[in-house]
Protein backbone atom coordinates (compact mmCIF):
# COMPACT_ATOMS: atom_id res chain seq x y z
CA UNK A 1 0.00 0.00 0.00
CA UNK A 2 1.24 3.13 -1.15
CA UNK A 3 1.03 6.16 1.30
CA UNK A 4 1.51 9.67 0.21
CA UNK A 5 0.85 13.21 2.21
CA UNK A 6 -2.45 15.38 1.64
CA UNK A 7 -4.31 18.20 3.30
CA UNK A 8 -8.02 19.85 2.45
CA UNK A 9 -10.00 22.74 3.30
CA UNK A 10 -12.64 24.74 2.25
CA UNK A 11 -13.77 28.47 3.50
CA UNK A 12 -17.06 30.12 2.80
CA UNK A 13 -16.13 32.56 0.21
CA UNK A 14 -20.13 33.90 -0.11
CA UNK A 15 -19.75 37.59 -1.41
CA UNK A 16 -20.26 40.12 1.83
CA UNK A 17 -23.30 42.69 -0.18
CA UNK A 18 -24.96 42.21 -3.36
CA UNK A 19 -23.21 41.21 -6.34
CA UNK A 20 -24.41 41.11 -9.68
CA UNK A 21 -24.62 37.22 -10.50
CA UNK A 22 -23.47 35.89 -13.91
CA UNK A 23 -24.91 33.13 -15.90
CA UNK A 24 -27.98 34.36 -16.88
CA UNK A 25 -28.48 37.35 -20.03
CA UNK A 26 -31.69 38.46 -18.77
CA UNK A 27 -30.62 39.45 -15.11
CA UNK A 28 -31.37 43.12 -14.59
CA UNK A 29 -30.17 43.51 -11.03
CA UNK A 30 -27.93 42.43 -7.97
CA UNK A 31 -28.46 39.44 -6.40
CA UNK A 32 -31.10 39.16 -3.20
CA UNK A 33 -29.77 37.06 -0.95
CA UNK A 34 -28.00 33.85 -0.04
CA UNK A 35 -29.38 30.27 -0.95
CA UNK A 36 -26.49 28.43 0.12
CA UNK A 37 -22.87 29.46 0.69
CA UNK A 38 -20.40 29.49 -1.88
CA UNK A 39 -16.70 28.01 -1.20
CA UNK A 40 -13.14 27.71 -2.16
CA UNK A 41 -11.61 24.46 -1.83
CA UNK A 42 -7.79 23.39 -1.33
CA UNK A 43 -6.34 19.99 -2.11
CA UNK A 44 -2.76 19.33 -1.65
CA UNK A 45 -1.02 15.81 -2.81
CA UNK A 46 2.97 15.30 -1.91
CA UNK A 47 4.22 12.62 -3.34
CA UNK A 48 7.62 12.84 -5.28
CA UNK A 49 6.22 16.56 -5.87
CA UNK A 50 3.69 18.36 -4.72
CA UNK A 51 0.15 19.27 -6.40
CA UNK A 52 -2.70 22.11 -5.77
CA UNK A 53 -6.04 21.78 -6.38
CA UNK A 54 -8.41 24.39 -5.97
CA UNK A 55 -11.93 24.83 -6.44
CA UNK A 56 -14.41 27.80 -7.00
CA UNK A 57 -17.98 27.61 -6.91
CA UNK A 58 -18.02 30.13 -9.34
CA UNK A 59 -19.57 30.49 -12.85
CA UNK A 60 -15.75 30.92 -14.07
CA UNK A 61 -12.31 32.96 -14.32
CA UNK A 62 -10.97 34.84 -16.79
CA UNK A 63 -6.91 34.86 -17.01
CA UNK A 64 -6.45 37.91 -14.51
CA UNK A 65 -7.73 35.87 -11.82
CA UNK A 66 -6.08 32.51 -12.81
CA UNK A 67 -2.94 33.98 -13.55
CA UNK A 68 -2.87 36.05 -10.20
CA UNK A 69 -3.72 33.35 -8.27
CA UNK A 70 -0.78 31.26 -9.28
CA UNK A 71 1.64 33.52 -9.11
CA UNK A 72 0.72 34.46 -5.54
CA UNK A 73 1.15 31.01 -4.89
CA UNK A 74 4.78 30.56 -6.57
CA UNK A 75 5.81 33.72 -4.59
CA UNK A 76 4.45 32.64 -1.54
CA UNK A 77 5.36 28.91 -1.62
CA UNK A 78 7.58 28.48 -4.96
CA UNK A 79 4.75 26.35 -7.08
CA UNK A 80 5.02 25.64 -10.71
CA UNK A 81 2.49 26.98 -13.03
CA UNK A 82 2.19 23.44 -13.79
CA UNK A 83 1.95 22.34 -10.33
CA UNK A 84 -1.57 24.36 -9.70
CA UNK A 85 -4.88 22.96 -11.09
CA UNK A 86 -7.75 25.45 -10.77
CA UNK A 87 -11.18 24.44 -11.43
CA UNK A 88 -15.00 26.04 -11.68
CA UNK A 89 -17.90 24.14 -10.80
CA UNK A 90 -19.45 26.99 -13.38
CA UNK A 91 -23.05 27.39 -11.02
CA UNK A 92 -25.13 29.97 -13.17
CA UNK A 93 -26.11 31.54 -9.32
CA UNK A 94 -22.69 32.89 -8.70
CA UNK A 95 -20.11 35.30 -10.00
CA UNK A 96 -17.41 35.26 -12.64
CA UNK A 97 -14.18 36.60 -11.59
CA UNK A 98 -11.18 38.42 -12.33
CA UNK A 99 -8.03 39.66 -11.27
CA UNK A 100 -5.71 43.00 -11.24
CA UNK A 101 -4.39 42.31 -14.77
CA UNK A 102 -6.73 44.19 -17.35
CA UNK A 103 -4.31 42.72 -19.93
CA UNK A 104 -5.83 39.63 -19.28
CA UNK A 105 -9.51 40.25 -18.42
CA UNK A 106 -12.04 39.09 -20.24
CA UNK A 107 -14.13 41.96 -19.66
CA UNK A 108 -17.51 43.40 -20.02
CA UNK A 109 -18.96 42.30 -16.60
CA UNK A 110 -18.41 43.22 -12.89
CA UNK A 111 -19.82 41.99 -9.24
CA UNK A 112 -20.72 45.45 -8.97
CA UNK A 113 -22.63 46.76 -12.47
CA UNK A 114 -26.09 47.75 -12.01
CA UNK A 115 -27.26 46.12 -15.15
CA UNK A 116 -25.54 44.73 -18.10
CA UNK A 117 -22.91 47.12 -19.77
CA UNK A 118 -23.01 48.28 -23.65
CA UNK A 119 -19.39 49.06 -23.87
CA UNK A 120 -15.99 48.08 -21.90
CA UNK A 121 -16.07 51.78 -20.89
CA UNK A 122 -19.20 51.30 -18.76
CA UNK A 123 -17.40 48.94 -16.65
CA UNK A 124 -15.95 49.65 -13.31
CA UNK A 125 -13.43 46.74 -11.90
CA UNK A 126 -12.85 48.40 -8.37
CA UNK A 127 -15.02 45.68 -6.13
CA UNK A 128 -13.85 42.54 -8.48
CA UNK A 129 -10.40 43.61 -7.88
CA UNK A 130 -11.25 43.85 -4.07
CA UNK A 131 -12.67 40.71 -3.80
CA UNK A 132 -10.01 39.03 -5.82
CA UNK A 133 -7.32 40.03 -2.74
CA UNK A 134 -9.78 38.64 -0.76
CA UNK A 135 -9.98 35.20 -2.43
CA UNK A 136 -6.11 35.43 -2.87
CA UNK A 137 -5.87 35.75 0.57
CA UNK A 138 -8.11 33.06 1.52
CA UNK A 139 -6.64 31.02 -0.80
CA UNK A 140 -2.98 31.78 0.51
CA UNK A 141 -3.78 31.39 4.58
CA UNK A 142 -5.58 27.80 3.35
CA UNK A 143 -2.21 25.89 1.48
CA UNK A 144 0.15 27.35 4.19
CA UNK A 145 -2.11 25.67 7.17
CA UNK A 146 -1.70 22.45 4.80
CA UNK A 147 2.14 22.89 4.71
CA UNK A 148 2.16 22.65 8.19
CA UNK A 149 -0.67 19.95 8.99
CA UNK A 150 0.21 17.34 6.32
CA UNK A 151 -2.26 14.39 7.25
CA UNK A 152 -0.45 10.83 5.63
CA UNK A 153 -2.41 8.58 4.06
CA UNK A 154 -3.39 6.72 0.77
CA UNK A 155 -5.67 7.92 -2.30
CA UNK A 156 -7.61 5.29 -4.00
CA UNK A 157 -9.48 5.97 -7.22
CA UNK A 158 -12.94 5.00 -8.16
CA UNK A 159 -14.53 4.25 -10.83
CA UNK A 160 -18.71 4.67 -11.59
CA UNK A 161 -21.31 5.81 -14.02
CA UNK A 162 -24.28 8.26 -13.41
CA UNK A 163 -26.81 9.58 -15.64
CA UNK A 164 -27.25 12.98 -14.39
CA UNK A 165 -26.50 14.53 -17.18
CA UNK A 166 -28.50 14.69 -20.53
CA UNK A 167 -27.55 16.04 -23.99
CA UNK A 168 -28.57 19.68 -24.98
CA UNK A 169 -27.61 19.92 -28.50
CA UNK A 170 -30.63 18.24 -30.72
CA UNK A 171 -29.36 18.31 -34.70
CA UNK A 172 -32.48 18.53 -37.04
CA UNK A 173 -33.07 18.94 -40.45
CA UNK A 174 -33.97 23.10 -39.47
CA UNK A 175 -30.55 23.52 -37.67
CA UNK A 176 -29.48 22.65 -34.50
CA UNK A 177 -31.65 23.19 -30.86
CA UNK A 178 -30.71 24.23 -28.10
CA UNK A 179 -33.58 21.58 -26.60
CA UNK A 180 -33.16 17.85 -25.26
CA UNK A 181 -30.95 14.88 -26.78
CA UNK A 182 -32.23 11.86 -24.98
CA UNK A 183 -30.10 10.07 -28.17
CA UNK A 184 -26.81 12.05 -27.93
CA UNK A 185 -23.75 11.39 -26.24
CA UNK A 186 -22.57 12.18 -22.68
CA UNK A 187 -19.38 11.24 -20.84
CA UNK A 188 -21.24 9.23 -17.99
CA UNK A 189 -18.14 8.30 -15.98
CA UNK A 190 -18.67 9.11 -12.31
CA UNK A 191 -14.84 8.86 -10.94
CA UNK A 192 -14.17 9.87 -7.61
CA UNK A 193 -10.52 10.10 -5.18
CA UNK A 194 -10.96 8.93 -2.14
CA UNK A 195 -8.59 10.23 0.78
CA UNK A 196 -7.99 8.26 3.74
CA UNK A 197 -5.27 8.83 6.92
CA UNK A 198 -3.45 5.55 8.38
CA UNK A 199 -6.54 4.91 10.30
CA UNK A 200 -8.95 4.33 7.09
CA UNK A 201 -11.33 7.18 8.24
CA UNK A 202 -12.13 9.04 4.81
CA UNK A 203 -10.78 12.58 5.33
CA UNK A 204 -11.47 13.94 1.66
CA UNK A 205 -13.61 12.97 -1.35
CA UNK A 206 -12.86 14.43 -4.94
CA UNK A 207 -15.70 13.64 -7.20
CA UNK A 208 -15.47 14.26 -10.86
CA UNK A 209 -18.68 14.61 -13.16
CA UNK A 210 -19.79 16.71 -16.13
CA UNK A 211 -23.24 18.87 -16.01
CA UNK A 212 -24.11 21.66 -16.31
CA UNK A 213 -24.95 23.25 -12.62
CA UNK A 214 -28.21 25.67 -13.75
CA UNK A 215 -31.11 24.18 -11.80
CA UNK A 216 -31.67 27.68 -10.41
CA UNK A 217 -32.09 30.71 -11.93
CA UNK A 218 -33.29 33.27 -9.48
CA UNK A 219 -31.39 36.22 -7.59
CA UNK A 220 -29.97 34.21 -5.13
CA UNK A 221 -26.50 33.29 -4.50
CA UNK A 222 -26.37 29.49 -4.76
CA UNK A 223 -23.84 25.91 -5.47
CA UNK A 224 -26.71 24.77 -7.10
CA UNK A 225 -27.16 20.98 -6.93
CA UNK A 226 -22.96 20.74 -6.31
CA UNK A 227 -23.41 22.15 -2.69
CA UNK A 228 -26.61 19.63 -2.11
CA UNK A 229 -24.44 16.65 -3.10
CA UNK A 230 -21.50 18.02 -0.84
CA UNK A 231 -23.79 18.69 2.12
CA UNK A 232 -24.72 15.15 1.82
CA UNK A 233 -21.55 13.42 1.39
CA UNK A 234 -20.05 15.16 4.26
CA UNK A 235 -23.12 14.25 6.33
CA UNK A 236 -22.63 10.41 5.39
CA UNK A 237 -18.52 10.94 6.11
CA UNK A 238 -18.56 13.32 8.92
CA UNK A 239 -14.97 13.94 8.82
CA UNK A 240 -14.00 14.26 5.35
CA UNK A 241 -14.47 17.20 2.80
CA UNK A 242 -16.16 16.60 -0.32
CA UNK A 243 -15.25 18.43 -3.38
CA UNK A 244 -16.42 18.49 -6.92
CA UNK A 245 -14.56 18.85 -9.58
CA UNK A 246 -16.23 19.73 -13.21
CA UNK A 247 -15.75 17.93 -16.42
CA UNK A 248 -16.63 18.90 -19.90
CA UNK A 249 -19.90 19.94 -19.63
CA UNK A 250 -20.50 22.57 -22.59
CA UNK A 251 -23.63 20.65 -23.85
CA UNK A 252 -25.03 19.04 -20.64
CA UNK A 253 -27.77 19.79 -17.86
CA UNK A 254 -29.45 17.90 -15.48
CA UNK A 255 -31.81 15.32 -17.03
CA UNK A 256 -34.27 15.92 -14.70
CA UNK A 257 -34.94 19.17 -16.24
CA UNK A 258 -35.78 17.67 -19.37
CA UNK A 259 -39.82 17.58 -20.25
CA UNK A 260 -40.19 16.51 -23.68
CA UNK A 261 -39.00 19.08 -26.32
CA UNK A 262 -37.97 21.66 -23.18
CA UNK A 263 -35.96 22.04 -20.39
CA UNK A 264 -38.52 23.15 -17.37
CA UNK A 265 -38.03 25.17 -14.34
CA UNK A 266 -37.21 22.86 -11.89
CA UNK A 267 -38.82 23.34 -8.13
CA UNK A 268 -36.60 23.34 -4.92
CA UNK A 269 -37.87 18.95 -4.41
CA UNK A 270 -36.56 18.47 -7.76
CA UNK A 271 -33.49 20.37 -7.18
CA UNK A 272 -33.42 18.18 -3.88
CA UNK A 273 -33.63 15.33 -5.59
CA UNK A 274 -30.80 15.74 -7.98
CA UNK A 275 -28.46 17.02 -5.47
CA UNK A 276 -29.09 13.97 -2.90
CA UNK A 277 -29.50 11.47 -5.70
CA UNK A 278 -25.92 12.38 -7.13
CA UNK A 279 -24.44 11.70 -3.56
CA UNK A 280 -26.38 8.86 -2.97
CA UNK A 281 -24.33 7.38 -6.18
CA UNK A 282 -20.94 8.64 -4.48
CA UNK A 283 -21.81 7.24 -1.41
CA UNK A 284 -22.83 3.73 -2.88
CA UNK A 285 -19.79 3.78 -5.22
CA UNK A 286 -17.54 4.30 -2.26
CA UNK A 287 -19.13 1.71 0.21
CA UNK A 288 -18.23 -0.89 -2.46
CA UNK A 289 -14.98 -0.68 -1.20
CA UNK A 290 -12.70 -2.05 -4.93
CA UNK A 291 -10.82 1.23 -4.90
CA UNK A 292 -7.57 1.12 -7.04
CA UNK A 293 -4.84 2.74 -4.69
CA UNK A 294 -2.66 5.94 -6.54
CA UNK A 295 0.78 5.39 -6.68
CA UNK A 296 1.77 9.05 -6.60
CA UNK A 297 4.58 8.73 -9.32
CA UNK A 298 3.50 12.90 -10.04
CA UNK A 299 4.63 14.03 -13.65
CA UNK A 300 2.99 17.69 -14.84
CA UNK A 301 2.63 19.27 -17.78
CA UNK A 302 0.55 22.62 -19.06
CA UNK A 303 0.51 24.29 -22.82
CA UNK A 304 -1.06 27.60 -23.80
CA UNK A 305 -2.12 27.28 -27.65
CA UNK A 306 -3.76 29.25 -29.66
CA UNK A 307 -6.82 28.58 -31.49
CA UNK A 308 -8.36 30.77 -34.16
CA UNK A 309 -11.69 32.22 -35.13
CA UNK A 310 -13.33 32.44 -38.27
CA UNK A 311 -14.30 36.14 -39.31
CA UNK A 312 -18.25 36.73 -38.97
CA UNK A 313 -19.33 39.60 -42.07
CA UNK A 314 -20.08 42.68 -40.56
CA UNK A 315 -23.62 42.63 -42.44
CA UNK A 316 -24.17 39.40 -40.82
CA UNK A 317 -23.38 40.33 -37.48
CA UNK A 318 -25.66 43.84 -38.51
CA UNK A 319 -28.29 41.70 -39.17
CA UNK A 320 -28.63 40.17 -35.54
CA UNK A 321 -29.91 43.78 -34.24
CA UNK A 322 -33.08 43.49 -36.37
CA UNK A 323 -33.24 39.61 -35.93
CA UNK A 324 -36.63 38.63 -33.73
CA UNK A 325 -35.32 35.33 -32.36
CA UNK A 326 -32.18 36.63 -30.94
CA UNK A 327 -31.98 37.69 -27.43
CA UNK A 328 -31.25 41.24 -26.06
CA UNK A 329 -27.60 39.78 -24.53
CA UNK A 330 -26.62 39.02 -28.18
CA UNK A 331 -27.76 42.49 -30.04
CA UNK A 332 -25.72 43.85 -26.67
CA UNK A 333 -23.07 41.90 -27.65
CA UNK A 334 -22.98 42.42 -31.51
CA UNK A 335 -23.19 46.08 -31.28
CA UNK A 336 -19.86 45.82 -28.64
CA UNK A 337 -18.72 43.84 -31.82
CA UNK A 338 -19.43 46.12 -34.36
CA UNK A 339 -17.64 48.93 -32.76
CA UNK A 340 -14.64 46.90 -31.88
CA UNK A 341 -14.82 45.88 -36.10
CA UNK A 342 -15.14 49.66 -36.66
CA UNK A 343 -11.97 50.79 -34.65
CA UNK A 344 -9.89 47.54 -35.33
CA UNK A 345 -9.92 46.14 -32.21
CA UNK A 346 -11.58 42.58 -32.08
CA UNK A 347 -10.37 39.40 -31.19
CA UNK A 348 -9.74 36.83 -33.89
CA UNK A 349 -8.20 34.29 -31.83
CA UNK A 350 -8.00 33.15 -28.17
CA UNK A 351 -5.39 31.71 -25.98
CA UNK A 352 -5.83 27.92 -24.69
CA UNK A 353 -4.54 26.05 -21.51
CA UNK A 354 -4.18 22.34 -21.47
CA UNK A 355 -2.74 20.60 -18.49
CA UNK A 356 -1.50 16.77 -18.23
CA UNK A 357 -1.16 15.29 -14.95
CA UNK A 358 -0.05 11.86 -14.54
CA UNK A 359 -0.92 11.08 -10.84
CA UNK A 360 0.94 7.61 -11.42
CA UNK A 361 1.33 5.33 -14.41
CA UNK A 362 -1.89 3.88 -14.83
CA UNK A 363 -4.14 7.42 -13.82
CA UNK A 364 -4.00 10.53 -16.03
CA UNK A 365 -5.84 13.72 -15.79
CA UNK A 366 -6.39 16.10 -18.43
CA UNK A 367 -7.71 19.62 -18.20
CA UNK A 368 -8.48 22.18 -20.53
CA UNK A 369 -9.70 25.81 -20.41
CA UNK A 370 -13.09 26.86 -21.30
CA UNK A 371 -16.50 25.20 -21.45
CA UNK A 372 -15.44 21.80 -23.27
CA UNK A 373 -17.47 19.89 -25.32
CA UNK A 374 -17.94 16.26 -23.38
CA UNK A 375 -17.06 15.04 -27.50
CA UNK A 376 -13.81 16.08 -26.37
CA UNK A 377 -13.83 13.92 -23.27
CA UNK A 378 -15.05 10.96 -24.98
CA UNK A 379 -12.61 10.82 -27.57
CA UNK A 380 -9.20 11.40 -25.04
CA UNK A 381 -10.31 8.91 -22.95
CA UNK A 382 -10.45 6.63 -26.22
CA UNK A 383 -6.74 7.69 -27.09
CA UNK A 384 -5.59 6.71 -23.73
CA UNK A 385 -7.19 3.49 -23.30
CA UNK A 386 -4.92 1.68 -21.17
CA UNK A 387 -5.34 4.66 -18.56
CA UNK A 388 -7.89 6.17 -16.76
CA UNK A 389 -7.85 9.26 -17.80
CA UNK A 390 -10.43 12.09 -15.99
CA UNK A 391 -10.86 14.90 -18.42
CA UNK A 392 -11.47 18.68 -17.19
CA UNK A 393 -13.22 21.59 -18.64
CA UNK A 394 -13.78 24.84 -16.43
CA UNK A 395 -9.86 24.82 -15.44
CA UNK A 396 -7.36 27.49 -15.05
CA UNK A 397 -9.93 30.03 -17.10
CA UNK A 398 -13.06 30.19 -18.62
CA UNK A 399 -12.86 32.06 -21.91
CA UNK A 400 -15.40 30.84 -24.23
CA UNK A 401 -16.92 27.33 -25.40
CA UNK A 402 -14.38 25.08 -27.31
CA UNK A 403 -16.63 23.01 -30.20
CA UNK A 404 -15.04 19.94 -31.80
CA UNK A 405 -14.87 20.26 -35.44
CA UNK A 406 -18.54 18.61 -35.80
CA UNK A 407 -20.18 20.93 -33.89
CA UNK A 408 -18.51 23.66 -35.68
CA UNK A 409 -19.63 22.68 -38.61
CA UNK A 410 -23.44 21.73 -37.13
CA UNK A 411 -23.60 25.28 -35.35
CA UNK A 412 -25.78 25.75 -32.74
CA UNK A 413 -25.63 27.75 -29.19
CA UNK A 414 -22.08 27.06 -28.33
CA UNK A 415 -20.74 28.39 -31.61
CA UNK A 416 -23.12 31.56 -31.98
CA UNK A 417 -22.57 32.61 -28.42
CA UNK A 418 -19.10 33.41 -29.12
CA UNK A 419 -20.47 36.93 -29.80
CA UNK A 420 -20.96 37.79 -26.22
CA UNK A 421 -17.43 36.95 -25.22
CA UNK A 422 -16.08 39.20 -28.04
CA UNK A 423 -14.37 37.29 -30.65
CA UNK A 424 -15.04 38.07 -34.40
CA UNK A 425 -16.66 33.89 -34.88
CA UNK A 426 -17.17 30.96 -33.91
CA UNK A 427 -13.92 29.35 -33.32
CA UNK A 428 -12.26 27.29 -36.62
CA UNK A 429 -13.64 23.72 -36.89
CA UNK A 430 -9.40 22.56 -36.85
CA UNK A 431 -9.22 23.79 -33.42
CA UNK A 432 -10.02 20.22 -32.46
CA UNK A 433 -6.67 19.15 -34.39
CA UNK A 434 -4.81 21.88 -32.62
CA UNK A 435 -5.92 20.46 -29.32
CA UNK A 436 -5.51 16.70 -30.31
CA UNK A 437 -2.16 17.51 -31.48
CA UNK A 438 -0.69 18.84 -28.15
CA UNK A 439 -2.76 16.07 -25.88
CA UNK A 440 -1.01 13.64 -27.48
CA UNK A 441 2.24 14.59 -27.25
CA UNK A 442 1.83 15.12 -23.64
Amino acid sequence: MYLMKFFLSKEDITPDRPVFLAGYGDRNRKSEGVLDPIYAQVVLLKSNKTLLILTFDFLGGDRSFVTGMKNELKRNFGFQEDDILINFSHTHSSIFVTGEDPDLRRGNYSIDQEKWPETKEDVNFTEDIRYFLFIKNKVVQMVLSGMKQWIEGTVQLFRGTSNLALNRRLVTAEGTKFAPNYNGEFDNDLLVLQLSDTNHTKRGILFFYACHPVCRNSYQISSDYVGITRVEIENYFPESIAIFIQGCAAELRPRKSACGDIFKKLTEDEIQEIGSGFANEIVGLLNNDNGVIINGDFRTKLVDVQLQTTEMSLAEIESILTDPTKGEARKRAARRMIRAIREGTEKRSIQHYIQCWDLDRQTRLIAMEGEVSTEYSLKIKKLFLNKTTIVLGYSNGVSTYIPTAKMALEGGYETEIVLTHDLRGPLTPDVEQTIFEQIVNM
